[in-house]
């Protein structure tokens, strides 16, 4: 069993490269999220950083920088780094949900959150813009120009997630989410994202006429002085 699985004692460090070496199945412990110390998160940042890390080293940084208590060295800069290049699909989720981790566990300015959208929104590849509206989650607010490009976006899979964002507006931004949803009605051809928008129009029309059970939660910024 997993869970009866024997974590040796010492050092941080030292746990965390006995874990390194100790396969898919010790990596889904619990306790992986739990290693203290400043180095460990280091070296889970530093694995991050490596496209050519391996799916388990990736998922046990991913789940010590998700657990860390003390963030103090994950700077912007930091954030940057982790998110350069053009990661395949499996490493641009991976990336998103950290992304999601930090600012959850530490608040990543607004202004570093579109920075790092639009570089994924430019991308050619089809997954890159899907994560690109998946961050545009993480802002306050609805920004009306971002959600309409990718209302426009030539992949169904771009605009189904732009509906998706689109559907969680929060009470300021419903009605203008519900114009942009039946204009893009009019226009869309494509079967399943046109299943989408009714769906998002339908729950959005709930939730103007019932506030008290909203579909989407309404998010405050962790870093007001960032807008």
């Amino acid at each position: 069993m997993e869970n009866e699985l024997e974590v040796p004692s010492g050092a941080p460090l030292a746990v965390w490269e006995w874990l390194c070496g100790a396969g898919r199945d010790t990596i889904r412990l619990a306790v992986i999220g739990r290693i203290p110390g400043e180095e460990v998160l280091r070296r889970a940042l530093d694995v991050l950083r490596d496209p050519q890390a391996g799916d388990d080293l990736q998922e046990l940084a991913e789940t010590v920088v998700a657990h860390a208590t003390d963030l103090s060295i994950v700077t912007d800069d930091t954030i940057r780094a982790l998110l350069d290049g053009e990661p395949g699909p499996a490493r641009a989720g991976r990336l998103t949900s950290i992304l999601e981790s930090l600012h959850t566990n530490r608040g990543i300015p607004s202004a570093l959150l579109r920075e790092l959208r639009d570089r994924w929104a430019r991308s050619p590849h089809v997954h890159l813009r899907v994560e690109a509206v998946t961050v545009a989650g993480l802002l306050p607010g609805l920004d009306i120009a971002f959600a309409t490009k990718m209302l426009d976006d030539p992949s169904p899979k771009v605009r189904s997630a732009a509906i998706d964002l689109l559907e969680q507006a929060d009470s300021v931004g419903r009605a203008e989410a519900l114009r942009l949803l039946r204009d893009r009605l009019q226009l869309e051809e494509h079967t399943r994202v046109r299943s989408d928008i009714y769906f998002a129009v339908g729950s959005l029309t709930r939730a103007r006429r019932s506030p008290a059970t909203v579909a989407g939660s309404d998010r405050e910024d962790p870093n007001p002085d960032e807008r």
